[in-house]
C-alpha cells in the first residue's frame, strides 16, 4: 500500500512540475519583451540594419542590407540556424550525388547487356523492345508508325488507281471519297460554330455574374458594418502605436516630391502622426527637388501580451461580430 501511494505521489509531482514549467514558459512568452533596433541611412546608397532579440538574446534575429546585398542571421542559444541548415543541405546534396552516380552506373550496365530470342532483341532493365530488320534496329513504336504510313499510302494508291480507271465503279468510288471529305468538312465547320456560340453565351453569363458581385461588394464596403469596424480598428491601432512607441528615436531626413503641393500634404500627414503618437521626427522638406535622403534610428520593445490584448479588444467587440456575420453572408452569396 505504501509503495502504491509513493508511486501516485511521484506521478502527481511530475505532472505538477510539467504544469509549472508550461505556466512559466507561457509567462515568459507573454510578458518578456521583444527588444528591437533599426537603423536606416540613405544618401547615394541605402544601408539598413535591423535587429530583434528575446530573453537575453536566446533568440536573436538580424537583417543587414548594404551594397545591394541582403544578409540574414537567426541564432538560437548562440547557434546560427542558417549556417546549420546550409551544412545539412550540402551534406544531403552530397549523398544524393553519390546515389545518382550509382544509378547511372547501373543504367549503363543494363543498356550494354542484351538477350536475343528468335530475331527479337530485348534490353535488360527496361521495357523497350526492338526488332532486327537487316542492318537497322527499330523500336516497336517506330515499326508501328511505318506500318500505319504504308497502309495509308496503299489506300491512297488504290483510290487513285480506281479513280483513274475507266470503269464506272472505280470513278464512283473516287467521287464517293471526295463527297465524304466535303461532308466531314461541313460538319466540322458546324460544330465549330456551335462551340463558338456556346462560349459567347458563357462569357455573357459570366459578365452578368461579375457585375452583380461587384455591386454586392460595393454595397458592403459602404455599409455601416464596415464603418463600425474601421472605428474600432483605428482606436486599437492608436493604442498599438503607443505600445510600439520607441524609447529611442533619432532622425535627420530631407524629402521632396518635386511638387510643392504634394510635399506639403505629406508634411501635414507627418505632423498629424507626431501629434497622435508623441514621437518627434526631424524632417526637412524640399519644395523644389524630388529627393529622399537622411538617416533614421529607432530602438524599443514590445510585449506579446499587449498585442494579444489589443487583438482581443477588436475580436470581442460588437462591431467586429456584426462585421464578421455580414461578411460571411456576403461570402455565401458570392
Amino acid at each position: 500500500m505504501g509503495a502504491v501511494l509513493a508511486f501516485i505521489g511521484k506521478v502527481l509531482l511530475i505532472i505538477l512540475c510539467i504544469l509549472l514549467f508550461l505556466i512559466l514558459l507561457v509567462g515568459l512568452i507573454l510578458f518578456v519583451p521583444i527588444r528591437y533596433k533599426a537603423y536606416i541611412e540613405k544618401h547615394e546608397d541605402i544601408e539598413v540594419k535591423l535587429r530583434a532579440s528575446w530573453l537575453l538574446s536566446i533568440i536573436h534575429v538580424a537583417f543587414v542590407y548594404t551594397d545591394g546585398e541582403p544578409r540574414y542571421k537567426i541564432r538560437l542559444f548562440g547557434i546560427d540556424l542558417i549556417k546549420a541548415a546550409g551544412l545539412f543541405r550540402r551534406k544531403k546534396k552530397k549523398n544524393d550525388s553519390i546515389e545518382h552516380k550509382e544509378d547511372n552506373r547501373r543504367k549503363v550496365y543494363d543498356e550494354d547487356t542484351y538477350e536475343k530470342n528468335n530475331g527479337e532483341i530485348y534490353r535488360k532493365g527496361t521495357y523497350e523492345k526492338s526488332l532486327d530488320r537487316g542492318d537497322e534496329k527499330l523500336s516497336e513504336k517506330e515499326i508501328l508508325k511505318r506500318e500505319v504510313a504504308d497502309k495509308k499510302d496503299l489506300e491512297k494508291e488504290d483510290i487513285e488507281e480506281d479513280y483513274n480507271n475507266d470503269s464506272t465503279e472505280g470513278r464512283k468510288k473516287g467521287i464517293r471519297y471526295k463527297l465524304e471529305e466535303i461532308v466531314l468538312f461541313i460538319r466540322k465547320c458546324i460544330d465549330t460554330l456551335k462551340e463558338a456560340k456556346d462560349k459567347l453565351s458563357e462569357l455573357k453569363d459570366k459578365a452578368i455574374d461579375i457585375k452583380n458581385k461587384i455591386s454586392i461588394i460595393k454595397e458592403f464596403i459602404f455599409s455601416e458594418y464596415v464603418k463600425g469596424i474601421i472605428c474600432i480598428v483605428r482606436g486599437n491601432v492608436l493604442k498599438l502605436l503607443k505600445k510600439l512607441k520607441p524609447r529611442k528615436l533619432k532622425s535627420d531626413i530631407v524629402f521632396g516630391m518635386g511638387d510643392p503641393c504634394l510635399t506639403g500634404e505629406i508634411l501635414g500627414g507627418i505632423a498629424v502622426f507626431m501629434a497622435v503618437t508623441g514621437m518627434m521626427i526631424n524632417v526637412t522638406p524640399d519644395f523644389e527637388r524630388q529627393i529622399l535622403e537622411g538617416r533614421l534610428e529607432v530602438a524599443g520593445k514590445i510585449r506579446i501580451f499587449a498585442l494579444i490584448r489589443i487583438a482581443l479588444g477588436i475580436i470581442m467587440s460588437k462591431e467586429w461580430k456584426s462585421f464578421y456575420k455580414e461578411a460571411m453572408r456576403i461570402k455565401e452569396e458570392l
